[in-house]
């Protein structure tokens, strides 16, 4: 479900178009009303609230990953 609205968030709203517009050319994006930091900022903040739920469902299965010494 989350890989669903990630899609449409990124493909299908006037937000998306600023964020790939600043990812790809930050100065022309500015040129065109898209205030850059702003993006930097949501770009941001959208991959934290994604990564919240994935390392709790790591966390939540026990996964753990060998990082030299394993943990019990």
């Amino acid at each position: 479900a989350a890989v669903v609205g990630v899609q449409l968030l990124l493909w299908k709203t006037r937000a998306s178009y600023a964020l790939r517009a600043t990812g790809f050319a930050p100065d022309a994006a500015c040129y065109g009303g898209i205030a850059p930091k702003r993006q930097v900022l949501m770009a941001m903040g959208l991959s934290g609230a994604l990564a919240i739920p994935v390392s709790r469902s790591f966390e939540s299965e026990r996964i753990s990953w060998y990082i030299g010494c394993q943990v019990l």
